[in-house]
Parts: structure tokens; sequence; C-alpha cells
């Protein structure tokens, strides 16, 4: 693998990494609107309730007060009639007027398709965060042969010498290297002299 293709490879796991990040952000705000709408629905169903009791009712001994949560810790304390309703939002900005049992009704299947959403979202979360693992993996292990070297040299390559004065040593495994080594040494050397005759040493 080049090191044109590792960096290809570096910035895909990026952007995946980016994307990851963006999805399981996107998750967390889902999660929070779904408990939102759930605290909306739970509500309503007590609206309904308590307008259904007061209908039933001959006494003003029920307590007909309920919370209504607006978000962030907010709730609006108010009285429920048989005739309270709630304005909801039906889609594409288009409110309407629905009794509580209705609109509490509309509140959990927007709950129920937050819910599908959010398990796709993670299942692709989950993909993705198998395939980045599976590519930082090859990234490492492509990125360690570039900067180490092959581990192996290719077979008819030849060997570069250390030095200049160094002999590479044969690779047929025998022990005639230290005979030749050996016979060098004892071969005497031959020095000019005066007049340029040849002497020899020793």
């Amino acid at each position: 693998m080049s090191e044109q293709e590792i960096q290809n490879m570096a910035r895909l796991i990026d952007l995946n990494r980016q994307r990851l990040e963006q999805m399981q952000d996107q998750v967390s705000r889902l999660e929070m609107v779904q408990a939102e709408a759930a605290d909306v629905e739970s509500s309503l169903v007590e609206m309904s309730r308590i307008s259904t009791a007061v209908a039933s009712s001959q006494t003003e001994e029920i307590q007909n007060r309920v919370m209504i949560p607006f978000g962030s810790g907010v709730h609006l304390p108010t009285s429920i009639d048989t005739d309270t309703t709630a304005v909801i939002d039906i889609g594409s900005g288009i409110f309407a007027e629905k009794k509580p049992e209705q609109a509490a009704e509309i509140i959990r299947t927007r709950i129920t398709d937050l819910g599908i959403i959010i398990n796709e979202l993670n299942t692709e979360a989950e993909t993705i965060a198998e395939k980045i693992t599976e590519m930082s993996a090859e990234f490492n292990l492509a990125a360690q042969k570039i900067s180490g070297g092959e581990p192996t040299r290719e077979v008819g390559a030849t060997p570069s010498p250390k030095s200049d004065n160094n002999v590479t040593e044969a690779t047929d495994g025998g022990g005639g290297d230290e005979e030749g080594d050996q016979q060098k040494k004892s071969r005497p050397t031959r020095r000019r002299g005066f007049g340029g005759e040849l002497t020899l040493d020793d």
C-alpha cells in the first residue's frame, strides 16, 4: 500500500468518526425530545382521567389540578374541566384542538416513531464504529510497514555493503570465508623501496 493510499485511508477514517459523532449527537437530541414527549403524554393522560372523573362525579371534592410540562423542568399548573381540550401540532405547522385522550394518542404515536428512528441510527452507528475499528487496524498495519521497512528481503535482492572497507559475507553458510581471511593476512605485503625496487616486509 502506497503512502497516498494510507493518507486517503486516514481521511476516510476521520470522516467516519465525524459521521459517528454527528449520529451520536442526533440520537441524544432525539432521546431528549422523546423524553419530553413522554412527559407531555403522561400529563395528557392525567388530564383525560381527571376530565372523566369530573364529568362522572356529582360533587366538587375531586382534585382537578394537573401540572403540564413545558420542558426544561418547567410545568404549568392548571385546572381540568369536562370540556378541557389541548391544542396540538398535527403536522406541517397545522394546529388543531383535540381532547386530552386524542392528543395523548398523537403524542404516543410520535414517541413510537422517534423510537424507531433512534434504533435505526444506533444500528447504523454500530456499523460505522465496526468499520472504523477495521480500517484503523488496517491503517496501523500499513503505517507500521512503511515506517519500519519491509521485515524480509526479496529473493534475489543484492544487499548493500555496510561500509567501503567491509567485505560482504557470502550466504552459502560455509566456513571458507575465515580461511580466506587468514590467507590474506598471511600473504606478504610488497612495498617499493628506494630506486623503485620491490622489497618484502618480514
